[in-house]
């Protein structure tokens, strides 16, 4: 759950940005095992999909305090006066 799509990456993306994404992520893979937890009847599956939901809430937190060191990208954070060129 707290793997990131491709699509979402940018070659100029900045540390705000590459966090958000992080964010997302840790988010996810929380509720995932929030999920879990909330639908196993198996007590030792409950409470380590617990567990493991706790230590994601606890990433969840570390990523929103690093966020607040890094402003959000400008407008035109994507400019490149000179892009790379991807072949096929």
């Amino acid at each position: 759950p707290e793997t990131a799509d491709y699509g979402d990456l940018h070659y100029l993306m900045t540390p705000h940005q590459a966090l958000s994404l992080a964010l997302l992520n840790e988010q996810r893979a929380r509720d995932y095992y929030l999920g879990i937890a909330g639908r196993s009847s198996d007590p030792e599956v409950k409470a380590l999909a617990g567990e493991l939901a706790e230590e994601e809430r606890e990433h969840v937190s570390w990523v929103e305090q690093w966020m607040e060191r890094f402003p959000p990208a400008e407008p035109d954070w994507d400019h490149d006066d000179d892009p790379p060129i991807l072949q096929d």
